[in-house]
């Protein structure tokens, strides 16, 4: 199973963590936005720079995984 960081849209944007099987099919998400967090200032901007890219990718919208997928 891999995972990446990926906006959601419910009623505003928000970054979750997106899993995915072998096959790179979405499993499941995050069912709350993740924060930013790191021990060290090293791993608080590769978070961030993690979430970025996450904006560059197509988002994914709430109600459409729930019909796919169910919750979370």
């Amino acid at each position: 199973m891999t995972w990446n960081y990926r906006v959601i849209q419910h009623e505003i944007l928000a970054i979750h963590e997106v899993y995915y099987d072998d096959k790179g099919n979405i499993e499941s998400w995050t069912a709350d936005p993740v924060a930013i967090m790191g021990d060290t200032k090293e791993e608080l901007l590769e978070t961030l720079d993690m979430m970025k890219r996450a904006t560059e990718e197509p988002f994914l919208v709430l109600s459409e995984l729930v019909e796919k997928h169910g919750t979370g």
